[in-house]
């Protein structure tokens, strides 16, 4: 049974929602124009770069999808996986010893955690990230507390913003 979604697209006259359909459709050209003939003659990130950008090339089509269907919620969801790929992919162009690691199969444990690998992406923000992630398990916690109350069915906490 289909999930009904909106009528049409309201998003589609959104500047970012078409930035993104045009950065799609330019990148869904270039993955088709590579030949199989040229992977052979790939460096070691360009080759893992092969392996990174069609997943987060497909990530981010299905979450266009989501929004054009008006899933909003779900399409944020697929946005970890989507900067995972891409943090790893500018870990990796910065940090070429942990191409070794990769080549072993990047087991968890061993790979940087995710916000050293933000931090390869993001130059000159790396105070920010412990700052941001501070701020959101205050907010987490405060939002905890509100369910629990809620769930406990409080009457006289329930109703609080």
């Amino acid at each position: 049974m289909a999930v009904p979604g909106p009528p049409e697209d309201p998003y589609s006259s959104l500047e970012a929602v078409q930035h993104l359909d045009k950065m799609l459709e330019g990148l869904d050209r270039a993955l088709r124009g590579i030949r199989p003939a040229d992977r052979s003659q790939l460096s070691d990130i360009q080759a893992v770069a092969l392996e990174l950008i069609p997943a987060a090339s497909s990530i981010a089509a299905s979450i266009r999808v989501m929004i054009r269907e008006g899933y909003l919620v779900s399409a944020m969801i697929l946005f970890r996986p989507l900067m995972e790929r891409i943090a790893t992919l500018c870990y990796l162009e910065k940090n070429e010893e942990a191409l070794a690691l990769w080549r072993q199969g990047w087991a968890h444990g061993t790979r940087p955690s995710l916000k050293t690998r933000l931090g390869a992406g993001l130059p000159g923000r790396r105070a920010a990230l412990p700052r941001a992630r501070s701020r959101l398990r205050g907010h987490t916690r405060e939002r905890q507390g509100r369910h629990d109350e809620w769930v406990k069915a409080r009457p006289d906490h329930a109703c609080r913003s």
